[in-house]
């Protein structure tokens, strides 16, 4: 069933481009105070009621029927606010994590893949929320064996959360904690007791960084 909400989010997004493509750039349009895509006031009632139920139940591990509530809510949603709206995004990554949390990753990750790209699009790629979306995917991809991107996403994270909240902010020591959890899984105790005690990142993470920001350089200068 999700899938097939995801479709039809999908084309109602396909929709609204066509739409705005076919209407000529320099025909007057009339003005309207446009309203914040984040205003929680916009979303219905019923799907507010929806999205609060389904995170109680999933809470309490009635998986089965947190899946149902929040499909519809976001089946309800979608029609109303379209498939970009902040409340969707949530819905994402609720739904994603109620997946995740039931190793039902492939169903999980188009989730929150397309979570990151509303709230990247929302608040921009350096903001905190977007940050906490990055954190989330990276879960994922190490959950799937893919150490790299797992661990390329989290530096990208703790980086945003350093330096927008600040080393010693709640959320920024969350995510060090998510890091040297998955750094100890792969036997690297050295460097999680860094990440956690002194908050430094990994030194051969650093070095791989470097070394990916020098072959970009190299690439962009060859142009």
């Amino acid at each position: 069933m999700t899938g097939a909400i995801l479709r039809r989010l999908d084309a109602r997004e396909r929709l609204t481009h066509e739409k705005s493509a076919a209407c000529p750039q320099d025909a007057p349009q009339p003005q309207t105070a446009p309203a914040p895509a984040s205003s929680r006031s916009s979303v219905p009632r019923e799907v507010s009621s929806l999205h609060r139920l389904a995170v109680l139940r999933h809470t309490e591990q009635q998986y089965a029927q947190a899946e149902r509530l929040y499909q519809r809510a976001l089946a309800a949603l979608g029609e109303t606010l379209g498939p970009t709206h902040l409340e969707i995004a949530g819905l994402f990554n609720n739904l994603a994590r109620l997946y995740y949390e039931q190793k039902r990753y492939a169903e999980a990750e188009p989730l929150l893949e397309r979570s990151l790209a509303i709230v990247e699009k929302s608040f921009g790629k350096d903001h905190p929320k977007t940050a906490r979306r990055l954190a989330n995917l990276a879960e994922l991809y190490f959950a799937t064996g893919r150490h790299d991107q797992a661990e390329d996403l989290y530096w990208r994270a703790i980086i945003i959360e350093e330096k927008k909240l600040g080393p010693n902010h709640a959320t920024t020591i969350k995510s060090r904690r998510g890091y040297a959890a998955i750094l100890r899984k792969m036997n690297r105790d050295a460097d999680a007791e860094a990440l956690e005690v002194r908050g430094q990142l990994p030194v051969q993470l650093q070095e791989n960084r470097g070394k990916k920001d020098r072959r970009t350089r190299a690439r962009a200068g060859a142009f």
